[in-house]
């Protein structure tokens, strides 16, 4: 019996909640992974969304494949994605680990009692719109955009 391509990590803490699993891993066999052959090597930790699609809809891995030969710093970066069958049907995609979300460092800022500055906030404001425009421009949208979708894996419809 062979090992599922998802065996091949070491499956480490659980980033965010929500209805998929974002969890950071780390590849077992050299810290290498392969997406369509490239190699990205020396790789520690990425992040690893499993999705269960929903039977009465139609998921289209493309979009997942769009998404990592797109190169924006504003997007997270697809690794990897595959598909296992049994025991029933899941989608693993694994991108780049982005640590921390929107939400988390306006919750700092707010329990630490500081405000924050306009400058800050229009930096955000501006990366956040340089990014959905490069995903518009390609005909993309985000199907899921919160200040706490910062870990995940962006989620897109092509």
């Amino acid at each position: 019996m062979s090992l599922n391509h998802s065996d091949q990590f070491y499956w480490l803490d659980r980033i965010g909640t929500g209805a998929s699993r974002v969890r950071k891993v780390r590849h077992k066999f050299n810290n290498q992974v392969n997406f369509h052959s490239t190699q990205v090597a020396n790789m520690q930790e990425a992040a690893c969304k499993e999705i269960i699609p929903d039977p009465t809809s139609v998921f289209d891995v493309r979009c997942i494949d769009a998404v990592a030969r797109s190169n924006h710093p504003n997007i997270a970066q697809v690794y990897d994605r595959w598909i296992e069958q049994w025991p029933g049907i899941k989608v693993f995609v694994q991108t780049e680990l982005c640590y921390g979300d929107l939400s988390q460092f306006i919750e700092a800022n707010r329990v630490a009692g500081t405000h924050l500055d306009y400058r800050d906030t229009l930096t955000i404001i501006l990366e956040i719109v340089d990014g959905l425009t490069y995903a518009h421009e390609l005909g993309w949208s985000h199907r899921n955009l919160k200040p706490r979708n910062g870990t995940s894996t962006p989620v897109i419809r092509h």
